[in-house]
């Protein structure tokens, strides 16, 4: 005869009590485990296989890198004012093809890296 109080097997003098009670301590635990832990591997998964945080990121290295490089170049601008160096036209065109690349390879730079790192978060997660 099965007695269950709560769900838990009650009759201790049965043959099969220790595996029905490993049973339903098992199943309290996968419950507990449902209930408590799931929704936030959930969330977090999905947070982790999201690409907004990454797009986010992304927009967010271009535009301080842009921010950077223009700040820059006024600062380049002010000091040579400040000595009185005037550029040529050629000598201008060339510290500004100089900064453009230096300012695309910084930004690639820093995309790759986060790319990198986010990939790696994800694979430690999963």
């Amino acid at each position: 005869m099965n007695n269950y109080l709560g769900g838990a097997p009650t009759d201790r003098g049965s043959d099969t009590y220790a595996q029905r009670m490993n049973a339903w301590l098992n199943r309290q635990q996968w419950e507990d485990y449902k209930n408590r832990f799931q929704p936030v591997e959930n969330q977090l998964i999905d947070e982790t296989m999201g690409g907004d945080l990454l797009d986010e990121r992304l927009s967010s290295i271009t535009a301080t890198a842009n921010q950077s490089f223009d700040s820059a170049m006024l600062g380049a601008d002010i000091t040579r004012s400040r000595y009185g160096i005037d550029q040529g036209e050629s000598q201008a065109q060339s510290q500004l093809r100089k900064m453009m690349t230096s300012k695309t390879t910084a930004i690639a730079d820093a995309k790759n890296n986060t790319r990198t790192h986010v990939y790696d978060r994800d694979m430690e997660t999963l």
